[in-house]
């Protein structure tokens, strides 16, 4: 029982919100160099910016590879208008990232 409790208790939890919070970095954004253009910042809470390093300035991250995630918020302060691809939660991406699958499919038919 303490295996459950203590092991995959916890990986069952985790690995869905991962892909919650990580598929919204690159999805949907440019496949170019131009990294004001290939990545997502969202505006999020702050346990998911406790929990994931403040990664929800992707975009920020992508610019100054070498800067301490502590900072990250610092630079989008600075240059959050720059960024092409932005959006104020997690759960607004996902909504939209599904209507534009929908109206795609509907494109193709």
């Amino acid at each position: 029982m303490e295996a459950l409790y203590y092991y995959w208790g916890p990986i069952l939890f985790y690995f869905p919100i991962v892909f919650f919070v990580t598929v919204a970095e690159h999805s949907g954004c440019d496949k170019i160099k131009n990294k004001l253009c290939n990545a997502r910042s969202i505006h999020s809470n702050a346990l998911l910016r406790f929990f994931f390093s403040n990664f929800n300035y992707h975009a920020e991250h992508h610019l100054f590879p070498h800067i301490p995630s502590i900072q990250l918020e610092k630079v989008h302060k600075k240059l959050g208008e720059n960024f092409k691809y932005q959006e104020t939660t997690y759960i607004r991406f996902h909504i939209n990232f599904m209507k534009s699958l929908i109206n795609k499919n509907y494109k193709k038919q």
